[in-house]
């Protein structure tokens, strides 16, 4: 077996490095539903016939899930980061 493939292909930390690029990037999302073996490959993963075929599985939602995707970034920004404050020392 290649470093690079699990038993059926991917790794799970393949394939969720693979969830996170699509998160973060539209095009690379398109890419993957439209071959997602090509786009794993770009990669330099390779997925297994099932790991394709669960894949192709999601092409007709493309529009669906990048509104999805649209939603959580925008959520995102609008919340505001929390920073730390010093603390006084409390004595006990």
């Amino acid at each position: 077996m290649e470093p690079n493939k699990g038993p059926t292909g991917a790794t799970m930390e393949q394939l969720e490095m693979l969830a996170g690029r699509a998160l973060l990037d539209a095009e690379f999302l398109h890419a993957l539903l439209a071959d997602p073996q090509y786009a794993a490959n770009t990669q330099g993963i390779h997925l297994g016939q099932a790991q394709v075929a669960s894949l192709e599985q999601f092409r007709d939602r493309e529009e669906e899930l990048i509104k999805i995707l649209t939603e959580l970034r925008d959520f995102r920004t609008s919340v505001q980061e929390i920073y730390p404050h010093q603390v006084a020392m409390i004595p006990w």
